[in-house]
């Protein structure tokens, strides 16, 4: 088979045939949670650096994807008997799609994941309690049990109050200092 076919098909099943298996390699190993490993989200273009998912075009994803595509569809375009431009014309829509899908596909997996994670900055103005004892006047810190987005969190806190916070003692967290709560006393 591989005597009798043409230059173009065999261009074809050269992109064909590898990218097919680092696809498949790829879906292995996302699969798995490896996927970080190879991070197919390395943008050639911009970066994500805010944290809100957004579609990037040229990943490592995509172009997998677009050249697994434009390789069997132009090999079956050949095998249709279309003509060399119909063919190239045919595999390219047929990788651009396909690059496009995955790409926007992962951009609406990504909007999906919820880190769990909470910002500090959630906590001005919420109460909770001392879970280990605050000096007074910031003099050493202790810590503090306060709820927020529902999951009761630990946080090294200080009090400008002239008085020390007690173990119980209900507080107010009323900013933050270099990732310190600074809290009052609640009356």
């Amino acid at each position: 088979m591989w005597e009798v076919a043409s230059n173009l098909e065999k261009v074809y099943w050269c992109i064909a045939v590898p990218f097919s298996f680092l696809l498949i390699f790829q879906l292995i190993l996302s699969v798995l949670g490896g996927f970080s490993a190879i991070q197919a989200d390395h943008h050639v273009t911009d970066h994500n650096v805010d944290g809100n998912p957004h579609f990037q075009f040229l990943t490592i994803r995509n172009i997998i994807a677009f050249l697994t595509m434009f390789g069997w569809i132009g090999i079956a375009c050949i095998h249709s008997k279309f003509p060399i431009p119909v063919t190239f014309l045919l595999s390219f829509l047929a990788g651009l799609i396909t690059a496009l899908l995955v790409g926007f596909l992962f951009v609406a997996m990504a909007k999906l994941v919820h880190s769990g994670n909470s910002k500090i900055e959630d906590t001005i103005g919420k109460t909770g309690s001392v879970y280990l004892p605050i000096e007074p006047n910031k003099t050493k810190a202790g810590k503090v049990n306060v709820v927020v987005n529902d999951r009761k969190i630990v946080y090294e806190a200080l009090t400008e109050d002239s008085e020390k916070l007690t173990t119980g003692t209900l507080i107010k967290i009323v900013k933050i200092e270099n990732q310190t709560l600074i809290v009052q006393k609640l009356e």
